[in-house]
């Protein structure tokens, strides 16, 4: 989140005027509205949101009530995100959007309403997707403010038409962007922001348009895409052959140069169903694939690509929304997403609604109670994980570790022949997304050997965000080929074959295992580590801890 934007609201505010009430309540209002913001001015944001939720539950109806409950869920956001706690940072402000949005709905004239639900959707992440909304009621504030009878001050269209140019640029509409930013200039020329405008206005270049790029490797290894692509050179908006160059990429599994495709054909299209589908099925391969290399480049790419596969589920049900299919494959998805995409509920309510149909067969009924179980467990580990994160000393904090108590662990691996290293460890803790995890070997002088595992995201993100510290410095991110999908709550066991990371075979000596493990949300952090001899006899050593990695088995095999 863009912090230093959003603290230029509670500056902007005086801007806009005053919160106008009516005369019954005033008084109340007042006072509720007064203490929250000195609970805000002393940093206790949540104690600011449960008193504006309580004036909000005694004046439902009150358009400006829902609005400061918007703004004081927004600054909790901004005050969780800068502590790391996201799971919080990411329920406020969806909090936030949704009180801004109750309150342009009582009163559609609300000008602070539609002003702060703008600023905030153009800052916040793209993975909200509050982009075009936030757009929109920018532009509603804006026709707002001249319609005044009382001509707006020039502060405050200007602010309107800088966080709308802001907008219209991250759109890709270049032309609006500049007209917003002129009547920045315009307004405010002699003044700081003004300069500022100019710089952007200067500075605002639109991209060239470039038809859908392609390589060497489809001109060698597929004819038929290099052929569309020709064609579509010269006729770009041809919605036939944007959808025949898409499935072209989809049978020859590029799901990212298909999206890209699918995308330009709805764009054409927003209302063909099979447009939508086609680019949900790429959107679903793709994030089936996992980590890769993209990650190193952009951080967000998985979190963008969960909530692209929610909005098109969600555009294909608008389109078709009688189709039973949709609705169940939308609601799992719902549930299954991880806890920032903030659809668990909605899943929940729609599959609590569909079990009830007395015509659905009893293979879809079972499937959906299965599901139900699936996301009301779920929902309650959310509750242990605040347990952990909060009150990390309690005694409740040792049951939940003993809920996900030891399963099947340490027997011999007598199977495997062969001279090797079974190491086997548990993870005893479930967070709302896989831990990050690594496991490696060092040499009794502490030197890196080799990574037997790593999760996906820290070994192809590397430097760019370090989960893992320890195993960070030791191996300097070398990975070997050994990055895997993320593994979660339970025993796992991996086989070092006694070579290094050149592939050589290491000399006899000792060796110690180790496996590192970071969990998020909850902010969680584990290690243990076991030495184990190599040589000419056997050896088996077990190291039992309590808590996050419970216990570790090495087991060196002749």
């Amino acid at each position: 989140m863009k912090t230093k934007i959003v603290e230029k609201l509670i500056v902007l505010f005086g801007i806009f005027g005053f919160v106008f009430l009516s005369s019954a309540q005033q008084t109340d209002l007042k006072t509720f509205i007064s203490k929250a913001q000195a609970l805000e001015n002393a940093g206790e944001f949540q104690k600011a949101v449960d008193i504006l939720k309580e004036a909000v539950r005694i004046y439902p109806k009150e358009s400006n009530v829902h609005l400061e409950l918007g703004l004081a869920w927004g600054r909790l956001g901004e005050k969780s995100s800068k502590t790391g706690d996201m799971m919080t940072a990411m329920t406020a402000m969806n909090e936030s959007f949704r009180e801004f949005e109750k309150s342009t709905q009582l009163d559609s004239e609300n000008f602070n309403a539609h002003f702060y639900f703008g600023v905030y959707g153009v800052n916040v992440p793209a993975f909200f997707g509050k982009l075009d909304q936030g757009v929109e009621h920018l532009e509603k504030a804006l026709s707002i403010a001249k319609k005044q009878p009382k001509k707006p001050a020039p502060d405050q269209l200007a602010s309107v038409y800088r966080f709308l140019a802001q907008g219209y640029k991250m759109q890709g509409r270049y032309d609006e962007a500049r007209k917003a930013l002129q009547e920045v200039i315009n307004l405010l020329h002699e003044s700081e922001i003004g300069n500022v405008a100019r710089k952007e206005l200067k500075n605002l270049v639109k991209p060239k348009e470039r038809p859908i790029p392609h390589n060497r490797k489809d001109r060698v290894a597929n004819p038929k895409i290099l052929s569309l692509q020709k064609k579509l050179e010269k006729s770009p908006e041809d919605f036939g052959l944007l959808m025949e160059l898409g499935k072209a990429y989809l049978d020859a599994k590029n799901w990212v140069k298909a999206q890209s495709v699918f995308r330009q054909a709805v764009y054409l299209d927003s209302t063909n169903l099979e447009a939508h589908l086609l680019l949900l099925e790429a959107l679903r391969q793709d994030a089936m694939r996992g980590y890769d290399e993209r990650i190193y480049k952009d951080q967000n790419v998985r979190t963008n690509l969960a909530f692209d596969v929610v909005r098109e589920l969600e555009k294909c049900l608008e389109l078709d929304p009688t189709n039973t299919n949709l609705k169940i494959g939308y609601a799992l998805v719902c549930i299954q997403m991880p806890f920032f995409v903030q659809k668990i509920d909605r899943g929940l309510a729609i599959l609590e609604s569909m079990v009830k149909d007395k015509n659905l067969p009893d293979s879809v009924k079972t499937r959906i109670l299965y599901n139900l179980g699936y996301g009301y467990r779920k929902k309650g580990n959310a509750f242990w994980m605040k347990l952990v994160k909060n009150y990390p000393h309690s005694k409740e904090v040792q049951l939940v570790y003993d809920e996900f108590g030891l399963r099947n662990y340490g027997e011999k691996v007598s199977q495997i022949k062969g001279e090797k290293v079974v190491v086997t460890f548990h993870l005893g803790f479930q967070d709302e997304l896989e831990p990050q995890t690594a496991v490696w070997v060092e040499d009794s002088h502490g030197k890196f050997v080799k990574t037997l595992y790593v999760s996906g995201f820290s070994g192809f993100v590397k430097e760019k965000q370090v989960n893992l510290p320890i195993w960070a410095n030791s191996s300097q991110f070398e990975t070997d080929g050994t990055t895997g999908a993320s593994i979660d709550w339970g025993k796992h066991t991996y086989v070092w074959d006694l070579t290094d990371r050149q592939g050589k075979r290491v000399k006899d000596g000792v060796y110690k295992v180790i496996v590192e493990a970071s969990w998020w949300p909850s902010m969680q952090y584990g290690r243990i580590s076991a030495e184990i001899h190599i040589g000419k006899s056997p050896d088996e050593v077990t190291v039992e801890k309590k808590l996050l990695i419970p216990l570790l088995h090495v087991q060196y095999i002749r």
